[in-house]
């Protein structure tokens, strides 16, 4: 629940922050959901490796599920709402702390064509 509570605050002022307005997907607007991972290699991973793959917890399926629960009444009236999830985990580097970005993309109006993110 903290989790999911930061995550719409986060989504909340970052939209006043950039548009001054709240960042609300009006009812039956699609909308496309990209998720970016980042974490850095644990300490104790030897000198020698600067970067690894991610395949550590959580699974990514967690982490859609949490945003996308998360942003529910948030960026979205509901996540029927998302017609497209893009999801990836980064190679761990020796970065300091963990980032994890998302990014809200949908149609205003109803047009021709693909929405792209």
């Amino acid at each position: 629940k903290q989790a999911e509570q930061a995550i719409a605050q986060a989504c909340y002022l970052s939209a006043w922050q950039a548009y001054g307005a709240e960042p609300m997907a009006h009812k039956g607007t699609p909308v496309v959901v990209r998720i970016t991972c980042e974490r850095h290699l644990p300490k104790t991973t030897p000198r020698r490796i600067e970067s690894a793959p991610d395949m550590g917890k959580p699974d990514l399926d967690n982490v859609v599920k949490l945003v996308l629960d998360a942003l529910n009444g948030v960026a979205y009236d509901d996540d029927t709402q998302v017609v497209r999830v893009v999801v990836s985990k980064k190679n761990r580097t020796r970065r300091d702390g963990d980032r994890t970005t998302v990014r809200v993309a949908w149609w205003n109006e109803p047009v021709q064509g693909a929405l792209r993110i």
